[in-house]
């Protein structure tokens, strides 16, 4: 090894232990044996490298003045590859490519997790549910989508496609705005210090701005928002500021800031703002530019209105958020303590976090405890808002679980499974079926249980109907909505959605309708009104006939941009669901109903290639594993057969 690189090695080394020293305390005896290591010169520069980089918990007392931090950061450096390997598909195989190991970052205006870490993290007696598992906020968030946001790899492998073929200014546009919300502070970071986020300095730069980073939507991320636009369209895609002086919002009325400004350096103040949905508002709501091969086209495309389907329902707590108006002040009306409950009988108005950061366990029973372990004492137990941040991708988080360590995270198998397990928790209570006999039909009624769109979000995730009908021998008279290995099937296994397929909206089934599968998704298209998996190429949805939520109305002011297309003609698709009917054949005896959801579908990951380059390859080895599809709801009718009954849930 050459003497640069070995000191080098050993510079990084010495950091990394300093690191650790100094957020944990350091003793002289400590630094004595870094000294024997590598010597008191290379001691002496490390030790300045890193106090210049504001390790915040030096200081254990209690301080109010800011920690001096440095003006500017280095410059990213790319590693240096081989002649003739390209910067953007770095060489090996994707399996052995891992994301670096998180590590303690300060920046000038903000710092990472492991700052946070130091005093959120469960402990004896603290952040833990009654039966000793850890519901505290680092340690959940950790393994929530929220937390794995810039290390995910399906949004790295669809990130480097969307940039693929722009030239550099296009390509600079796009990935500032996906970075905005995958990873909020490190661009805010970026933008002070008149520099850019990239997928080459995420995933394999080692400076603070790229661990800042490579933590996704941290704690920071949502903490420090700026409360003045949220709401309205001025927040949405992420364009809320944040606070850069090191301030934070919670929810306690009088927080106890002293531990937090001396051993991190910042300042926790009261923000109502926190417990509202608008908080989640400015990245759920993602308003994207249209690009063709010539740059921004000046059109854009509603991509994801989560927070606007919500505000048009039932669900909606916040009745002064039109477009251009702020959220009332106070916390919102409700928290309704799911789950582990059945959703309620009646439509009780309820935030984001009410549902996503539940207050009980996974028993269902309430959480209670302190929010931080410093100080030590006279801190007061109060009902805990879990960090968990609860969505639908169970099936990726467990295919990470195959890998944990790719990602460079704290996360483990069992915690990213546990993480899964809560998912499809989440998935179940989302909605129901019922099945109606009617005179020589059956009508299914899907009813959306949730606060918006179902699905929502991301436009690659569908729901659809999997019914079977049989005689009283058991043998099949109809089949629809079948599946294998992830992909729709006909009767005799034929695949059915291939790739840029478009299934129109149906409400019946059987009969002259024949037996085509009935499924609730958003399609994106492009100018030429081919289907298409890069978002920034979309033109339009040709479809999207995703389940309304409870109390939706065509004439609300959000309702334009997330208004359902391709239903027309269907006059029972409406707010809170939709019917199917059913055509009986001859002879039925039995019918059993899937309500089946899926966050990736086959023809999305097929979309990719591998000489796209590392992310999509690494993408593909990860998902090999086919997606099996979620059950959301099932149902059981039986003809009125002696000893048989009728519709069953």
């Amino acid at each position: 090894m050459a003497p640069h690189v070995a000191q080098g090695s050993a510079i990084v080394a010495v950091r990394e232990s300093l690191e650790d020293h100094l957020l944990h305390g350091i003793a002289i005896s400590d630094l004595a044996t870094l000294g024997a290591k590598v010597g008191p010169r290379l001691l002496a520069s490390s030790v300045m490298a890193v106090l210049a980089l504001g390790a915040c918990g030096s200081d254990p007392g209690p301080r109010t003045k800011q920690a001096a931090l440095p003006s500017q950061l280095p410059s990213f450096r790319p590693p240096v590859l081989p002649p003739g390997a390209d910067a953007a598909t770095p060489p090996g195989d994707a399996l052995s490519l891992r994301l670096p190991a998180q590590r303690a970052a300060v920046t000038p205006r903000f710092a990472n997790v492991i700052i946070c870490a130091r005093c959120h993290s469960a402990a004896p007696g603290a952040m833990r549910d009654a039966a000793g598992r850890d519901v505290s906020p680092v340690g959940e968030w950790q393994v929530s989508m929220m937390g794995l946001a810039a290390r995910d790899p399906y949004f790295l492998a669809a990130l480097r496609r969307e940039v693929s073929g722009h030239d550099a200014g296009a390509a600079a546009e796009i990935q500032g705005l996906c970075w905005r919300c995958h990873a909020p502070t490190a661009h805010a970071e970026a933008q002070a210090l008149g520099r850019a986020l990239s997928l080459e300095l995420v995933t394999r730069g080692e400076d603070p701005l790229a661990e800042l980073a490579r933590g996704g939507v941290d704690c920071v991320g949502c903490h420090a928002q700026v409360p003045d636009t949220l709401g309205t369209p001025a927040s949405y895609s992420a364009a809320a500021p944040l606070r850069t002086d090191r301030v934070v919002y919670g929810a306690l009325l009088a927080p106890q800031g002293e531990a937090m400004v001396a051993m991190a350096k910042t300042e926790p103040r009261h923000g109502a703002h926190i417990q509202q949905s608008a908080l989640c508002g400015g990245c759920h709501t993602v308003i994207v530019p249209v690009y063709d091969a010539r740059g921004a086209t000046g059109r854009v495309l509603a991509e994801q209105t989560t927070y606007l389907e919500w505000r048009n329902s039932a669900f909606a707590n916040e009745p002064g958020t039109a477009p251009g108006a702020r959220p009332p002040a106070g916390p919102p009306r409700s928290r309704p303590t799911l789950p582990g409950a059945s959703p309620p009988a009646a439509v009780v108005p309820t935030s984001c976090q009410g549902c996503h950061m539940p207050l009980v366990d996974d028993d269902g029973a309430p959480v209670v405890s302190v929010y931080a372990t410093r100080p030590p004492s006279g801190l007061q137990a109060r009902p805990l808002a879990r960090h968990a941040i609860v969505g639908g991708n169970a099936y990726l988080l467990e295919r990470m679980a195959e890998d944990p360590g790719w990602l460079g995270a704290p996360v483990t198998a069992e915690s990213l499974r546990s993480a899964a397990a809560r998912s499809r928790g989440l998935l179940t209570r989302a909605a129901s079926v019922r099945l109606s006999p009617v005179a020589g039909a059956l009508q299914i009624t899907v009813q959306n249980q949730s606060g918006h769109k179902l699905p929502t979000g991301y436009p690659s995730r569908r729901m659809w109907l999997h019914v079977e009908v049989e005689d009283a021998r058991g043998a099949s008279l109809l089949s629809s909505g079948g599946h294998r290995d992830g992909a729709l099937v006909d009767g005799s296994g034929r695949r059915l959605d291939g790739a840029g397929e478009i299934w129109p909206h149906r409400d019946r089934l059987g009969g002259k309708a024949g037996a085509d599968p009935v499924v609730w998704e958003a399609v994106p298209v492009d100018a030429q009104g081919r289907r298409t998996h890069r978002l920034t190429n979309a033109e339009r949805f040709a479809k999207d006939n995703r389940l309304l939520p409870l109390g939706w109305r065509p004439a609300h002011p959000d309702a334009a941009l997330a208004a359902p297309r391709g239903v027309e003609g269907d006059g029972d698709f409406g707010a809170g669901g939709d019917t199917v009917t059913l055509e009986l054949p001859a002879g039925a005896a039995r019918v059993t109903v899937e309500l089946l959801y899926q966050s990736i579908p086959p023809d999305a990951l097929q979309a990719y290639d591998r000489a796209e380059g590392a992310e999509a390859r690494r993408l593909l080895d990860l998902t090999a594993v086919p997606p099996r599809p979620e059950v959301l709801a099932r149902a059981l009718w039986t003809a009125q057969l002696p000893g048989a009954g009728g519709a069953k849930p």
